[in-house]
C-alpha cells in the first residue's frame, strides 16, 4: 500500500489546486487530532446471521472537501475504503455514501468531479463467510482532504472471535512527510 502511494503522491499533487496559502499547507501538515479541519469514526454494527456494516462518520469543516469514491476522475485522490484480503469477510453490496455526492463541474480537470463537502457516513455491508473460525484482517480509509492536498491515511484492525466482530482503529495519519 505505501509502495503505492509513493508511485501516486506525485500525480495526487499535480492534481491539488494550486492556490493553495503556504500558511495553509504549514497548518495542516502540522495539525494534531484536535487541529484536523475533518474528522473520521467508525464502527461496526451486527445486522445478524454473521453479517456487519462497517460504518463511516466523515465529519468536514466549512470550506474542507474530499473527493467521492464514486467520482470517475483519477487525479485527485477519492476516499477509499479498503479491507485486505480475507478468505473469511466478503463486501456485500456496493459501498453506500449518505448524503450522495452530485457531479460538479472541475475547471482544472474540465471534467465533472464528485465532490464530497458535507458531514457524509459511509456503509459497508459484510458477511462472514466462516463464522466457525476466529480471524483478524487490517483495512484502512484514505483520502486527500483539500484544499490542503495532503493524503491522509486511517488504518484499522477487524477481529472476529467467539462469533464477534469488534473494530480497532489506529490514529489518523498524514502519509506523505511521515
Amino acid at each position: 500500500m505505501k509502495k503505492l502511494l509513493f508511485l501516486l503522491g506525485p500525480t495526487i499533487l499535480i492534481g491539488c489546486q494550486s492556490n493553495n496559502s503556504s500558511k495553509n499547507n504549514q497548518h495542516t501538515s502540522q495539525a494534531t487530532k484536535k487541529e484536523l479541519p475533518f474528522g473520521l469514526h467508525l464502527a461496526v454494527e451486527d445486522l445478524g446471521e454473521h453479517t456487519y456494516n462497517l460504518n463511516t462518520l466523515l465529519r468536514l469543516d466549512s470550506g474542507i472537501y474530499v473527493i467521492s469514491p464514486y467520482s470517475k476522475d483519477d487525479v485527485y485522490g477519492p476516499f477509499t475504503l479498503s479491507v485486505n484480503d480475507s478468505s473469511h469477510l466478503s463486501f456485500i453490496d456496493s459501498l453506500i455514501e449518505l448524503p450522495s455526492s452530485v457531479p460538479e463541474f472541475d475547471s482544472i480537470l474540465e471534467a465533472p468531479v464528485r465532490f464530497i463537502k458535507q458531514g457524509t457516513r459511509f456503509q459497508q455491508k459484510m458477511q462472514i463467510t466462516k463464522p466457525t473460525i476466529d480471524f483478524e484482517t487490517t483495512g484502512s480509509i484514505w483520502m486527500v482532504p483539500e484544499p490542503s492536498c495532503l493524503p491522509y491515511e486511517m488504518e484499522f484492525t477487524l477481529i472476529y472471535k467467539n462469533g464477534q466482530l469488534n473494530l480497532v482503529t489506529k490514529e489518523l495519519e498524514m502519509v506523505l512527510g511521515k
